[in-house]
């Protein structure tokens, strides 16, 4: 009789509060691949996650197995064992996955890490994957410290050197990291994301506003973003601007600031939304500001695009790769670009989008693409 496969995985990175690409990534792909049942899965998680919502649970557990002896998804598998650790912010949950994990995950014969770093040793034969999302870590435009900087480089190049495959959501992310790191392209796989749920179909509304995305972080470029529409506006644009998403105060300060000195009473900012508040006010809007300098993918970009809702995006990013051309691009980097660019958002012809909307839900919809890719390489090591 055949020893069982012993698979670790790892989501220490996870957060139950946090809609990232990170988080999709589980929900999406990871949660829908399927293993032979005499698979022996362990999942590492943090204390405060739950399993099944990390994975995406839709259902029961154990249902519908096939013929071939295998469950259907990831996350319907009844002999699921779940570990949780307290893992603490970022650097400390990095050193743990590195280096704690991995006398844990010692004896599993692969180890599948989800976010940029995981085990760095373990049993021999053992074969470790990561998933890189981005690494805009390394890029020059990254806004953390120099020593931040430099321990995510030694880090980053460790994980290099002490796992065998890595995954990543697009070809620009994948050219970055052959750039950036020197990995050959023979150990990278593209893994697109897909939208596991959530509405689908033409939205017709139009109130009259762009919906700007974002965050505090440097890369999201909310500030040239939000710069960019007060141009416009004060170009004589009628577009309204809606603003969500997590911003600390000394930067919630900052666009409050430059909205008054442009004497713009067409701006709301709205936060944090929930996903399901975000999806109404993508319906009803005239098209997604979403000007980031670095994303894996760019979520916010495909979930505007299930709705035939145009966007705006930075040139040379995975997002326009994503977006293909199905919105603006502009040159991120200058404000005039993005003025020039909600203008022409503005008064974008939709009907490119509708009338490639089922092209269009089949590229965004379709999870099994990354799903057979991860099966090959964690069943049979070949991508």
């Amino acid at each position: 009789m055949s020893k069982a496969i012993k698979i670790a995985l790892n989501l220490l990175c996870l957060r139950p509060d946090k809609q990232t690409g990170i988080e999709h990534y589980a929900r999406a792909v990871l949660g829908s691949v399927r293993l032979p049942k005499d698979f022996e899965v362990t999942l590492y998680c943090g204390s405060d996650v739950h399993a099944d919502a990390a994975l995406g649970c839709q259902g029961n557990a154990g249902e519908d197995r096939d013929a071939n002896g295998q469950h259907p998804e990831l996350r319907g598998r009844d002999n699921l064992q779940v570990r949780h650790w307290f893992t603490g912010p970022t650097y400390t949950r990095i050193l743990i996955e590195m280096f704690v994990l991995a006398v844990s995950t010692w004896r599993a014969d692969i180890v599948f890490s989800i976010n940029n770093f995981g085990p760095l040793f373990g049993k021999p034969g053992q074969r470790r994957l990561v998933v890189i999302h981005d690494v805009w870590f390394l890029s020059e435009k990254y806004d953390a410290g120099y020593l931040s900087k430099m321990l995510f480089v030694f880090l980053i190049t460790l994980s290099k050197w002490r796992n065998h495959h890595f995954f990543t959501p697009t070809q620009y992310s994948r050219d970055e990291i052959v750039r950036t790191l020197g990995i050959p392209k023979s150990r990278i796989s593209i893994t697109p994301l897909c939208l596991l749920n959530g509405p689908t179909r033409i939205s017709d509304w139009d109130d009259g506003y762009f919906l700007l995305v974002g965050s505090s972080r440097k890369n999201k470029n909310i500030d040239r973003g939000l710069q960019g529409y007060l141009e416009y506006f004060r170009m004589g644009g009628t577009c309204r601007l809606v603003v969500i998403g997590v911003y600390d105060e000394s930067f919630s300060e900052h666009m409050q600031t430059l909205v008054s000195q442009y004497e713009c009473d067409t701006v709301l900012f709205e936060g944090y939304v929930e996903q399901e508040r975000k999806w109404q006010l993508l319906k009803r809007c005239r098209g997604l500001l979403f000007p980031s300098l670095y994303e894996g993918y760019g979520i916010p970009v495909i979930e505007a695009l299930a709705l035939a809702k145009p966007a705006l995006v930075s040139a040379g990013t995975s997002c326009e790769e994503v977006l293909n051309d199905l919105g603006v691009v502009v040159n991120g980097l200058d404000v005039s670009s993005i003025a020039t660019g909600c203008r022409r958002l503005e008064t974008f012809d939709k009907s490119s989008i509708i009338s490639r909307f089922a092209e269009i839900q089949e590229r965004i919809l379709r999870c099994d693409v990354s799903q057979e890719i991860l099966e090959r390489e964690i069943v049979s090591g070949q991508s």
